[in-house]
């Protein structure tokens, strides 16, 4: 699988980021419906050593950002949609299409950490652009049907009926902002607050949302967010300022959906489609653990229903692991 070689290569040069994303995570996660998996591998570099090329395409890409950016991430990941009978070898109208999307980024961090003030209001804007292929060539058939065979899964039956093959491109734009610090009791508090939007394919929309952080030796950082359905990712500055750290988290989102490949069927192939909720919201808590370059967290995802032909939530989790770079 691509996504295995990528994490191979990753991990054996250090600093990368894997994030595995499966309703098996959730608690009581024990079936594969909806947005079912998801691999994310990035590799986030100091503007000052990431390769020689990604700057110049960076500020090709974003050309009314002049001065240079904080850091260059690098990514490629796979996710995987399917309706909530495997067993079903035809079409399931009344259920979401089978759909695997392939894809590749590149993204800027432009931090700013105001040293002079005890609360730690603290910005990061991230610009991110990705091309992928929807349809077959994603793998997602084969991983499904690999990861099964595995573990003794149900077999995969509707796979032929999955999204056709259609290339796709999207630009995602988010800021994060740190609104309030504090400590008690040895413990540190902090508030972040997130707004963006993705606009191409496979996804259109605008999110806004919020998260409130507790713990031991909280990093300075904006928090790991979950891969689906937007692609902005937290940048990895100040992460090592603290040596140890252990934090709980609780966040709400609030997400408008203009199109999604994944509910709406293919852009221009005539495909299986459900009739897609202009708005969901996901409830996020989990926690996570550092040590020195080292992290580790679990975030639970619950997701208001997505289409109009089901109406109960979906549960799923985001294990994320990192070895950085930044000293």
């Amino acid at each position: 699988m691509p996504w295995l070689i990528a994490a191979s290569i990753a991990l054996s040069c250090g600093g990368p980021e894997l994030y595995i994303e499966n309703d098996v995570f959730a608690p009581g996660g024990d079936s594969d419906e909806n947005y079912t998996h998801g691999t994310r591998i990035q590799y986030t570099f100091p503007a000052a050593e990431a390769p020689a090329w990604s700057q110049p395409v960076i500020n090709w890409l974003n050309p009314f950002r002049w001065e240079q950016a904080t850091e260059i991430g690098l990514t490629i990941g796979q996710q995987i949609f399917t309706p909530q009978d495997l067993s079903r070898s035809d079409v399931i109208e009344d259920d979401r299409p089978y759909a695997g999307w392939l894809f590749g980024g590149i993204a800027r961090y432009d931090c700013t950490y105001d040293e002079d003030d005890e609360h730690r209001r603290d910005t990061q804007v991230t610009t991110e652009y990705a091309v992928g292929v929807l349809g077959p060539p994603s793998l997602g058939e084969q991983f499904q049907t690999w990861f099964h065979d595995i573990f003794g899964s149900t077999e995969p039956m509707g796979w032929d009926n999955q999204l056709d093959t259609e290339p796709t491109v999207m630009m995602s734009l988010q800021r994060q902002d740190r609104i309030w610090a504090d400590r008690a009791w040895a413990i540190d508090f902090d508030l972040l607050t997130r707004f963006g939007a993705s606009v191409g394919t496979p996804v259109t929309n605008a999110f806004v949302g919020g998260m409130w952080r507790a713990g031991w030796q909280l990093p300075r950082d904006f928090a790991a967010t979950p891969t689906n359905p937007s692609l902005s990712y937290t940048a990895l500055s100040r992460r090592s300022e603290k040596p140890v750290s252990a934090y709980v988290f609780a966040g709400v989102v609030g997400r408008g959906v203009a199109y999604s490949s994944f509910l709406d069927g293919n852009l221009v192939a005539d495909s299986h489609s459900v009739t897609r909720e202009p708005w969901v919201g996901d409830f996020e808590y989990g926690g996570a653990v550092q040590v020195g370059r080292f992290r580790v967290g679990l975030t639970i995802v619950e997701r208001t229903p997505e289409f109009e032909e089901r109406d109960e939530n979906h549960v799923f989790g985001s294990l994320h692991i990192s070895w950085t770079l930044v000293r």
